[in-house]
C-alpha cells in the first residue's frame, strides 16, 4: 500500500479498538467544533483527547471512507 511505503502504518479498519477510537475522535471533534465555531484541526483533537496525531488522522481517514 502506498501509505505504508511512505512509512505510514495502516491498520485493519476492523481491528479491535478501531471503532472505539473512531467514536472517541468524532465525539471530541464535535465538542471542539461547538466550542470553537469551526472544524477543529487534527492537532487540536489529539491534544484534547491525549491521542497521537497519527491515531487522530487515521480515525478521520476512516470516517471519510465510511461516508462514501
Amino acid at each position: 500500500h502506498w501509505l505504508e511505503r511512505q512509512g505510514r502504518p495502516i491498520g485493519d479498519p476492523l481491528e479491535q479498538g478501531a471503532a472505539a477510537l473512531l467514536t472517541e475522535v468524532l465525539s471530541i471533534a464535535r465538542s471542539l467544533r461547538a466550542e470553537l465555531g469551526r472544524p477543529p484541526q487534527p492537532r487540536e483533537i489529539a491534544e484534547r483527547g491525549a491521542l497521537s496525531i497519527e491515531a487522530v488522522q487515521r480515525a478521520l481517514w476512516f470516517a471519510r471512507v465510511l461516508q462514501r
